[in-house]
């Protein structure tokens, strides 16, 4: 199981406001708020020389879209509490540790679609 998928399982299990409404990398054209992106930023090499060769801290960027910012942050909130610290089964992929790298509000404007987004860069540790 890759960790995209044990992800995409670990945050529908916790109940958070988006529900099922979790995507790679991009919205849908026509979603329904609130939704949930995410996308492996990085994959580095091993993580220390005395480590299993097969351990890696992996960069994954979680992005949490709302019909408003208060919606958007309260939608984060709930995906940091999940996350941030977690340890263990991530919907069948075991994480030795994931935790918070930073967190920004990028919300957007496109003519008239607006989409109030709050990202997060998360480290997860795990064997792949």
């Amino acid at each position: 199981m890759s960790l995209e998928t044990g992800l995409v399982a670990y945050l529908v299990a916790q109940s958070t406001a988006a529900g099922a409404r979790v995507h790679p990398e991009f919205l849908p054209q026509n979603v329904t708020y609130p939704a949930i992106t995410y996308q492996r930023i990085s994959t580095p090499g091993r993580m220390r020389l005395d480590a299993p060769e097969s351990l890696r801290n992996v960069r994954v960027q979680v992005d949490c879209y709302a019909g408003s910012i208060g919606a958007a942050r309260s939608l984060a909130d709930e995906v940091e509490a999940a996350l941030d610290g977690h340890t263990g089964d991530m919907g069948g992929q075991t994480i030795q540790l994931a935790f918070m790298l930073d967190r920004a509000d990028r919300s957007t404007q496109d003519g008239d679609r607006r989409d109030w987004r709050v990202s997060m860069d998360f480290e997860v540790a795990l064997h792949e």
